[in-house]
């Protein structure tokens, strides 16, 4: 019968979601980057974990636990020092690219891409917004609402001045 590790371990493997190897990846790869490297490494991170959701949503349970595994191994290669996980994400990268079918690897691209895009213009829009003086904002998000005729107030105050 196998041993009590080796069952806990099984089950930790088994029950590990995305978030928990995303998060695991995330943490190993914040020791040393600079910046166009630490954005690839958390591109290839988000993939991975918009990957393993396209498995999970796609009942794809054999390949999404082997998927686990692949990941957890090369984590583990890449802590113990083992230069074949080195570097991390094209270790894990080669071994996924074996295991998932081509149309679900070319889904999670397509959906990591516009997931980037889409995050990408928050954060333009954010500062664009966040670079407009605050009475400009307010009289945006008015007249973006369709709200009471913001510019006849204005014309009304700009005659009081007068």
């Amino acid at each position: 019968s196998p041993s009590t590790d080796t069952i806990t371990s099984q089950v930790n493997i088994i029950s590990l979601s995305s978030m928990d190897i995303y998060g695991h990846y995330q943490k190993s790869q914040q020791q040393s980057c600079n910046a166009r490297l630490c954005g690839e490494r958390m591109k290839f991170a988000l993939f991975l974990k918009v990957l393993i959701r396209c498995l999970e949503r796609t009942n794809q349970t054999s390949v999404l636990r082997q998927t686990r595994l692949v990941v957890l191994a090369c984590i583990r290669g890449h802590k113990m020092g083992d230069p074949s996980f080195f570097p991390l994400d094209e270790a894990i990268e080669m071994r996924l690219k074996k295991l998932v079918d081509f149309s679900t690897w070319e889904q999670a691209k397509r959906y990591t891409k516009y997931y980037l895009k889409m995050h990408q213009r928050r954060v333009a829009a954010s500062r664009y917004n966040a670079a407009l003086p605050y009475p400009f904002v307010q009289f945006a998000a008015s007249t973006a609402d369709g709200g009471a005729d913001v510019n006849s107030d204005i014309n009304a105050s700009r005659v009081e001045q007068i």
